[in-house]
């Protein structure tokens, strides 16, 4: 799993190699993430379904495998300036044409952010790809710094 060798990326944007490398269960689809909860008040809102929350925890025990460079990480956490960051996500489907990649981007991002211990609003770039695997689907996630300059216009 390496961004920087797989990945084309503009001449323009140079990052680092990945600091964080993990794999999880692919997500339900945003369909099935959410529930529609009735407040004692009479009021609505939206909570994690069954289906995601189970997500949350396989996701959770799978990134306990992850490749962290834990320095890197904790130089990030400690930083006074904010660390810009590019994501991959690659989602191994059965097929390509039964699930979007949107709503398992967020769930992915969200557990890998997590298990760091870092703010995903340090993600600058994100890339998320559809692959096949028919005998075991999955999720990739790489997490690298970007070097090139960013503009803060």
């Amino acid at each position: 799993m390496s961004v920087t060798s797989e990945i084309m990326l503009p001449s323009s944007f140079q990052c680092s190699a990945p600091f964080f490398s993990g794999r999880t269960p692919v997500p339900s689809g945003v369909n099935h993430q959410y529930q529609i909860i009735t407040l004692p008040n009479g009021r609505h809102r939206l909570a994690d379904s069954k289906e995601y929350t189970q997500y949350k925890e396989d996701a959770a025990n799978a990134l306990t495998e992850a490749y962290l460079d834990r320095e890197v990480i904790k130089a990030i956490a400690s930083s006074r300036e904010h660390v810009p960051l590019y994501v991959l996500v690659r989602f191994f489907y059965r097929t390509l044409w039964k699930q979007d990649l949107d709503g398992g981007i967020k769930a992915v991002v969200d557990a890998a952010f997590k298990c760091m211990g870092l703010n995903d609003n340090l993600n600058i770039r994100l890339l998320a790809t559809k692959e096949i695997d028919r005998a075991d689907p999955h999720v990739e996630i790489d997490i690298c710094c970007v070097l090139s300059p960013v503009s803060q216009k």
